[in-house]
């Protein structure tokens, strides 16, 4: 059914990545193919400024009686 409304070749191409990912069922298929298939943006295209991140004090956790 699912050809009706994806072509052949997105179809195969996900049920081998399926595949690989030892999740061969109709679910991963579906899943993959829709994910594949939809125009999503990442989180990277809406983050413009993720790069400029200042990394978080865990210096905090000292206190708690687990030091990293």
């Amino acid at each position: 059914m699912l050809y009706n409304d994806y072509p052949a070749d997105s179809i195969e191409e996900s049920v081998g990545k399926s595949l690989e990912a030892d999740s061969g069922t109709s679910d991963a298929v579906i899943h993959i193919l829709q994910n594949k298939c939809q125009n999503h943006e990442t989180v990277f295209d809406t983050l413009d400024n993720w790069q400029r991140f200042t990394a978080p004090d865990i210096s905090v956790y000292d206190q708690i009686g687990g030091g990293l």
